[in-house]
């Protein structure tokens, strides 16, 4: 066996053990104090974050994809209905993984996001800031357009449960 896939599987087993005693919330709220923090669980796949940095855990294969970098973790992710695709966003950066393949998108002050369709999802960008907006993502092509502007939460003490 190759010795980088030696290594994969020894993260693997690190981080599924952690990963498996850790609820899912979708956010980074709710961690619990713990460095670990998952944002969703299907039957195929895990996704956590663990010290600014994301990772989607495949059951299935035991082989760990790095997603990104997330200054001080990222705020939310999600995978797909299907396990076909998955996403964690941050303050400053938006990581699609789809195909096995990572893609950034330019996007800041990702606050939640929400799966609206098969393909598409909604990005929550910072409540509380003045040009607070839902974007809605097509998976396939990775484009953005404008939902609608979000002022609900502008100038209002912060909360983390947006309902939006």
């Amino acid at each position: 066996m190759e010795n980088s896939s030696m290594e994969d599987m020894e993260l693997f087993r690190s981080l599924i053990n952690g990963a498996r005693q850790t609820p899912a919330t979708g956010s980074r709220s709710g961690g619990g104090g713990s460095s670990l923090i998952k944002y969703g669980e299907s039957e195929a796949l895990i996704l956590i974050s663990i010290a600014e940095n994301g990772y989607l855990l495949h059951l299935n294969t035991e082989k760990v994809t790095y997603l990104d970098w997330f200054y001080g973790d990222a705020t939310c992710g999600l995978i797909s209905h299907d396990s076909k695709w998955a996403v964690m966003g941050g303050d400053d950066r938006f990581t699609v993984w789809k195909e096995d393949v990572c893609t950034k998108i330019d996007i800041k002050g990702v606050f939640d996001v929400r799966q609206i369709g098969e393909k598409t999802l909604q990005i929550l960008i910072d409540p509380w800031c003045e040009n607070a907006a839902i974007w809605e993502l097509d998976i396939d092509s990775l484009k953005m357009k404008l939902g609608r502007p979000f002022s609900d939460y502008f100038n209002k003490v912060y909360t983390d449960n947006v309902v939006w």
